[in-house]
């Protein structure tokens, strides 16, 4: 699973995240932006959502994390 998500701590909601997690968090991609370009890839991955912002990891969304 891979989460989208804004935030203006990275290293905060990291350690959030990885609360009662078994499995490592690990940051894949950073990019520039705010609430509106979370929304915005939100919607363009839609079809793959598993639950709020929660995406299964498929081709198409490690593709576009990939990309420089």
């Amino acid at each position: 699973m891979i989460k989208i998500g804004y935030t203006s701590n990275i290293e905060d909601r990291k350690s959030s995240l990885q609360t009662n997690n078994p499995i490592k968090i690990e940051v894949l991609k950073t990019i520039p932006g705010g609430y509106e370009e979370e929304q915005e890839l939100h919607r363009k991955f839609s079809h793959l959502n598993k639950q709020g912002e929660w995406f299964f990891a498929a081709k198409e969304l490690l593709d576009f994390i990939s990309c420089k």
